[in-house]
């Protein structure tokens, strides 16, 4: 006969813990006093929780909803900043937005700082990108074009470049083709300009060109001087033909990024202004060159004379100019000195011309003006003064 044992109040107490939960085990081996109270305490924090949990966490609305757009710029151009944030940021410092969520708003005043960075820092870069590439200025593009001329005329608008300059900037536009630049010393200014009615053709757009002055001087000597040439620049190539029916040269232009803008002519009050013919002034510069290396120019208004004078350590020599020597266009008194360097290379320009045109201020540049083939050539030098040490 097999007895059954009976469990113990403990090892039923046991079994029945195992089908418990853990809480309920927990709350089991409480005394019954504290049961009620501690069960309260527990229940209640999940009551709590369950109101927090939505001003703890983001509501999904939150994350899904645009945010506000700041106010941008109205002169800033579309996408502009992106492609450059892109290029020069570094990626260190750079923020990634999280996929699934939108980049939190900025305030108005940032975000239009930040479209004005970044459209100020594209456009240097295009315009650095343009200029290097397509080898132009930022205010002319290079577009392609042809003229024809005498080679004589084109030949003398070359000279008088190369007396200061081996490279310039060819500007075409309605009124001819121009260079103006200043030579590397700041003393000296060159101002030549090619008239409508230099060319026998003229289809070019306004444009500039960068050439090589030397190249050219030295190809214009295979030609004629009597012969027709024809000028063409092609944008695509970024090419200048020089040629005639017969022998054509093709130079690289140059990129105007290493060339000085075309300098602007200054409008000087000048106090005296003659014209004198050319052979007086060439003979008056070879003469003070025998002497000294300066040559003085003095004006006096009682007389209406001026006088044109050097002097060296041991000899000097002048020669004064009345209403019956030059035309004496304006005149007060008025004395400047100016060096035979620059003088001298300016008079070897003075080919087929009959007069030159003399205008200065005490102290202050001079301008050398003439025109040469009819007309068809302007060209004019200003030259800064030699200030005398007091001694």
């Amino acid at each position: 006969m097999s007895v059954q044992s009976v469990p113990t109040e403990a090892e039923a107490e046991d079994e029945s813990n195992d089908e418990l939960t853990e809480e309920e085990r927990l709350l089991a081996s409480i005394p019954e006093e504290y049961r009620d109270e501690l069960s309260a305490e527990v229940e209640q924090p999940a009551a709590s929780d369950a109101s927090v949990e939505p001003a703890s966490t983001p509501a999904p609305a939150d994350v899904d909803q645009p945010t506000d757009t700041p106010e941008l710029d109205p002169t800033a151009e579309p996408d502009v900043g992106d492609e450059s944030n892109d290029n020069d940021e570094d990626p260190a410092e750079e923020v990634t937005p999280e996929a699934d969520s939108e980049p939190e708003p900025e305030s108005g005043a940032e975000a239009e700082a930040e479209a004005e960075d970044g459209d100020e820092a594209t456009v240097e870069d295009e315009v650095e990108d343009e200029s290097s590439e397509l080898g132009h200025n930022r205010n002319l593009p290079l577009r392609s074009g042809s003229v024809s001329l005498p080679a004589r005329v084109y030949g003398s608008f070359v000279d008088n470049m190369t007396t200061f300059h081996s490279e310039g900037r060819l500007v075409f536009s309605d009124s001819g083709v121009n260079m103006s630049a200043p030579d590397k010393s700041n003393v000296c200014m060159t101002d030549s300009t090619l008239k409508p009615e230099a060319f026998e053709s003229f289809a070019a757009p306004e444009t500039e060109i960068g050439i090589d002055l030397e190249k050219t001087k030295d190809a214009l000597n295979v030609f004629d001087a009597g012969s027709e040439i024809t000028l063409s620049h092609d944008e695509e190539t970024h090419q200048q033909s020089l040629g005639d029916d017969n022998l054509s040269f093709d130079f690289s232009l140059i990129s105007l990024g290493y060339l000085d803008e075309p300098a602007e002519i200054p409008d000087f009050a000048y106090t005296v202004s003659f014209t004198i013919s050319t052979a007086e002034f060439k003979q008056m510069i070879k003469a003070a060159d025998m002497v000294g290396d300066t040559l003085v120019f003095a004006a006096d208004e009682n007389s209406q004379c001026i006088t044109l004078s050097a002097e060296g350590d041991t000899d000097e020599v002048d020669k004064a100019f009345g209403h019956d020597d030059v035309d004496i266009n304006n005149i007060s008194d008025a004395v400047s000195m100016y060096s035979l360097d620059y003088l001298k290379p300016i008079k070897k320009t003075l080919k087929g011309t009959d007069e030159v045109t003399v205008e200065y201020a005490e102290n202050f540049p001079i301008r050398v003006a003439f025109e040469q083939h009819d007309g068809a050539l302007e060209t004019e030098f200003l030259v800064a003064p030699k200030i005398p040490s007091d001694s």
